[in-house]
């Protein structure tokens, strides 16, 4: 089991350095390193408020051209154009000396060199430097002895983390034990919320967390002052730390009822009380009080809006899909449950030691605090509470460390699991939340009078394999079992749906095909000339899956005329040959959606030409209307099942309704929930199944946003059995939504572009029987450079997963 301590650490260690987490061959998270170095060392100039400002000042006064993109206003947390930022360049000019500016500007060139143009524009809309004028002193402090002339200079302020982690292993290992050591720094490594994309690789971040598990060993060793001091020190350089006193607090609280108050105690409230007022004074003394107001503005000023990096109670109750609306409801539920939580919170450490109570201050912050997801590295600190030699005589005298231990890591582990399919939005915050309720709930159970009585976790791993031979053996199976899990579980559960990816329609299903952005224009076109192809070449690989469906559906995103003009002031216009009508008939295609972004490019001539050329052949056309009318739904009857479709453009999308189109009478069919309610009931009962095609989202994003997830709930809720998206041209993957199938983006089935994700494709195969969808799968295509042609990029079909339908289709097979 030490080897296996051994094993942990090192495998942490591999896992904090991953390569995979190291943008730009650096191991520097530029945004944070930024907003910190720059935010700390200017600060007297730019006082929180004009540092956005500041920074874009002073790349135009290097020579850099600026695109006209907008900052985060920092004054009212709203956006600013650039030419409003040049309005304040001799306010925000009048702060600095000379030299100090031409200091700003070798700064801020240094940073805009090391990331590409698009990374730059979101650092500059972030939330600002919000560090209290405590750190702020010790941070600028650092950044005017620390010059970045070259790279070197910033992997030596992000290398400060990495001395304090070091300091932490020795500490610990001083105060409990190598094995301690190993594993406490093991899980800092495998921790999701310290996640690259968070805090590693940053300046000076983790020092409140060492401090708050310096503060736990120092009270194991009844050295009350110091610990007290730690806590104050992580309380003014972070804020929410703070909450780590309650425990303390109510233990003396008690005790002083009793008049029996504790020596380690008083002195750790002395030694708090002492400590903030001195760092108080001193930056007080050091940066004037106007600072702290400054800072006050900053914090208050974004405090209260919904961020997706944030974690808590408040996130765990409130709905992904509905923020706004359950905003209120959610706010309310948590001053609610505070209560009772807080309460139980009060009766597990009535009666444990100082230490236990100071660890478990972490919950106080979850029910009462909206801190950041990175904010919880936090759970080192009972971690480290936790990790308590099997011998040791101050224990929490319950020896209740395995079900927290085990359900902290676990969080890791969901974390982990879950980030490729939800990515760092809402719906990701929304699931740790619920998972961290559970771990403190857990812990809870642990550390209330006489429900303690599992062991230490420590002492299992060292005298567990000779004194308890089964309860070592029940531990580490668990553990493997919960490695191959994380794993392989994704893995196993794929495999056991492969069999119905590859299981073709029996007499009662019917097997429908769906391709997303098709443009047979621009380099397309080029490309088909320059090689001597023809429009239909271009199906080749794909066509008898789309060919051998009994309906094939895509989204034609280019008008198909001869003699037509683009419209004037549209930045990308479309146009096909009308070969590429019998190129598309050819392919197998029974229907495309002509509710886009593009449809128009060439006017209403074009698209004239279009419905008239598509009318002439085998594809019918979906998604146009008339001055908002109905759009007339595309029904087919499939030997039996009825198929309706119907087609739009989201107008609240960024770019997926163009705004250039709206002095045309006919054209795409503008997304509205009125609109969209109405023709869903009026084609429910004369078909089915219902399909929606949408073209919606943001362009690039690899995860569906908010509204597509609520859009999502809103279709099927009023009958949709498919809902097929397009438009972000690269892959959203498809989930399963109370039984109908959601496939949120399907990405470019024949586009020339070259941007990363978008040559990735995939042809989705459906299959539906009367009563709704059965089963779905996709083939991986790729789209070659310079030849535009889906290809396959996989040998089968990989099943969209679902237990409901596997079960379904095992009991129909038996």
């Amino acid at each position: 089991m030490r080897v296996a301590a051994v094993v942990c650490f090192a495998g942490s260690t591999a896992n904090y350095f991953d390569d995979d987490d190291i943008p730009y061959g650096r191991f520097v998270n530029a945004p944070d390193v930024y907003q910190s170095y720059i935010g700390a060392k200017y600060s007297p100039e730019h006082r929180y408020t004009d540092l956005y400002r500041a920074t874009v000042l002073a790349q135009l006064d290097n020579g850099e051209h600026i695109p006209p993109y907008k900052i985060r206003n920092l004054d009212t947390h709203t956006s600013e154009a650039l030419a409003e930022v040049k309005e304040h360049r001799d306010r925000v000019r009048a702060h600095f000396s000379d030299e100090r500016w031409a200091a700003l500007r070798a700064d801020v060139g240094m940073f805009r060199s090391m990331v590409p143009r698009s990374t730059w524009s979101e650092m500059v809309n972030g939330t600002g430097h919000d560090a209290t004028p405590v750190w702020n002193l010790v941070g600028r402090t650092v950044a005017e002895a620390v010059p970045l002339e070259s790279p070197a200079g910033v992997h030596l302020l992000t290398a400060i983390d990495l001395a304090l982690l070091c300091a932490l292993g020795v500490g610990v290992g001083a105060t409990l034990g190598w094995e301690a050591a190993l594993l406490l720094l093991a899980f800092v490594g495998l921790n999701v919320f310290g996640s690259f994309t968070h805090i590693k690789g940053a300046f000076l971040r983790l020092d409140w967390m060492v401090a708050g598990v310096g503060a736990v060993l120092a009270l194991r060793a009844q050295r009350g002052a110091l610990a007290g001091v730690l806590v104050a020190w992580a309380a003014m350089v972070r804020v929410f730390p703070l909450f780590l006193v309650l425990g303390p607090a109510l233990l003396l609280a008690e005790q002083l009822i009793r008049r029996r108050p504790s020596r380690v105690l008083v002195r750790f409230f002395v030694g708090f009380a002492a400590a903030v007022l001195a760092l108080f004074a001193l930056t007080c003394a050091t940066e004037g009080l106007e600072l702290w107001s400054a800072f006050v503005h900053t914090t208050r000023g974004h405090s209260g809006d919904l961020a997706s990096d944030r974690v808590g109670l408040f996130y765990a109750l409130l709905d992904p899909d509905a923020t706004a609306l359950t905003r209120p409801w959610a706010k309310r539920s948590t001053l609610v449950l505070a209560i009772p939580a807080l309460i139980a919170f009060a009766a597990a450490v009535r009666k444990r030691p100082p230490a236990i109570a100071l660890a478990w201050g972490v919950l106080p912050v979850f029910v009462l605090a909206e801190a950041t997801f990175s904010s919880y590295v936090m759970l080192t600190i009972p971690m480290a509470a936790l990790l308590v030699p099997g011998d040791s005589k101050d224990g929490d005298g319950h020896d209740a460390a395995i079900l927290p231990v085990g359900l902290i890591l676990l969080t890791s582990v969901l974390g982990y699991a879950r980030e490729p399919a939800l990515g760092h939005g809402f719906h990701y915050v929304h699931e740790l939340s619920i998972a961290l309720c559970v771990v403190f709930f857990g812990a809870l159970i642990a550390l209330l009078p006489g429900l303690g009585g599992t062991p230490r976790l420590l002492h299992t791993l060292s005298r567990g394999s000779r004194t308890h031979p089964l309860r070592a053996s029940v531990l580490g199976g668990v553990g493997l079992l919960t490695v191959a899990a994380s794993q392989y579980g994704g893995a196993v559960w794929l495999e056991l749906h492969h069999p119905l990816a590859s299981l073709r329609p029996n007499d009662a299903e019917r097997e429908l095909v769906f391709v997303g952005d098709i443009m047979l224009s621009r380099n397309v076109a080029k490309s088909l000339s320059q090689t001597g192809r023809t429009p239909a070449d271009l199906f080749d690989h794909t066509r008898e899956w789309i060919a051998g469906a009994d309906f094939a559906v895509g989204n034609l995103e280019c008008p198909i005329s001869v003699g037509t003009e683009p419209i004037p002031g549209k930045k990308y216009v479309f146009n096909a040959d009308p070969r590429a009508v019998s190129a598309l008939e050819g392919a197998g295609f029974d229907l495309v959606s002509l509710a886009n972004n593009h449809t128009l490019d060439h006017g209403p001539e074009a698209l004239r030409q279009t419905e008239s050329l598509l009318d002439d052949s085998t594809i019918d056309h979906v998604g146009l209307s008339t001055e908002g009318a109905p759009q007339t739904p595309h029904i087919v009857d499939l030997d039996g099942i009825r198929v309706g479709t119907l087609a739009y453009c989201d107008p609240k999308g960024p770019t997926s309704c163009a705004r250039k189109f709206d002095a045309v009478a006919r054209g795409p069919a503008k997304l509205t929930y009125d609109r969209v309610r109405a023709d869903l009931v009026a084609l429910r009962d004369r078909v089915d199944i219902i399909v929606v095609q949408l073209h919606w989202g943001t362009e690039y994003k690899l995860h569906p946003g908010g509204r597509q997830r609520q859009l999502t709930k809103f279709l099927v809720r009023h009958g949709a059995d498919i809902v097929a998206g397009h438009h972000p041209h690269v892959q959203q993957d498809a989930q399963w939504v109370d039984g109908a199938l959601a496939i949120y983006s399907m990405g470019n089935f024949v586009f020339d572009q070259r941007q990363p994700n978008t040559q990735e494709s995939r042809l989705y195969r459906v299959v539906v029987g009367r009563e709704g969808v059965r089963r779905a799968s996709f083939l991986p295509l790729y789209l070659p450079h310079d030849d535009w042609a889906p290809t396959p990029d996989a040998e089968n079909f990989v099943p969209v997963p679902s237990p409901v339908k596997l079960v379904r289709t095992l009991l129909d097979l038996w």
